[in-house]
This record gives structure tokens, sequence and C-alpha cells, in this order.
């Protein structure tokens, strides 16, 4: 199933599981936990008007890798598939695979 966010919200599939134990327990390792997640924008809205009316055009498109804080965001299960719903404002920064690696973004202390 298709499923396209209202207004200014994108729909964004992370890349990276938390570390999960088989009873249900999330393990935090401090100096291995991201204070980032690594996500791919699966679906845009139609986007957010300005006080004239315009329309404010996005800063992602669908399939760029972005990062958003670790608790940014709501949590949603669409056909199986966990999904996260941001804003525009929400993302961190947008992943370029021709730049350094994307893990040193989540290891800086």
């Amino acid at each position: 199933m298709q499923v396209k966010p209202l207004r200014d919200y994108i729909f964004i599939q992370i890349l990276e599981k938390e570390h999960v134990t088989h009873g249900g327990i999330v393990l935090n390792h401090k100096k291995d936990h991201p204070k980032a997640r690594k996500g791919k924008v699966v679906s845009i809205g139609t986007g957010k008007r300005d006080d004239k009316g315009n329309l404010i055009p996005f800063d992602v498109q669908v399939g760029d890798t972005v990062l958003i804080g670790k608790h940014m965001g709501v949590a949603l299960k669409v056909d199986n598939e966990e999904l996260v719903r941001v804003t525009n404002d929400d993302i961190l920064a947008v992943i370029d695979g021709r730049a350094a690696q994307a893990d040193s973004f989540f290891h800086r202390e």
C-alpha cells in the first residue's frame, strides 16, 4: 500500500535498528549509542505554505539518505514497515553517498 503524508510531513525508513534483546530490553551502550539516526526518505507530503500562500519547497527528495535526531518524529507501522514521521525542520542533514562515511556523524563524543 502506498502511503503519502499530508502537508509538510515526511516519512522516513530508519536504516539502523536499535539493539534489542529477545526479552525486549533495549541495550544502551553509551560509547556506541548514536546521537542521531540514519534513514531513507520514502514519501513526502504536499508541502508547507508561507504567509502569502506560496508553497515552500522541501529540502529533501524521495530516496535521499538523511540524519534525524535520536528522538525526533513519530513512529508509525504501515504494512509491517516501521516508519518515522518528521517535518522538514526535524532533518539534521542529507548524506551524500560520495561524502565521508556517515558513521563518523554517529560516534562523535
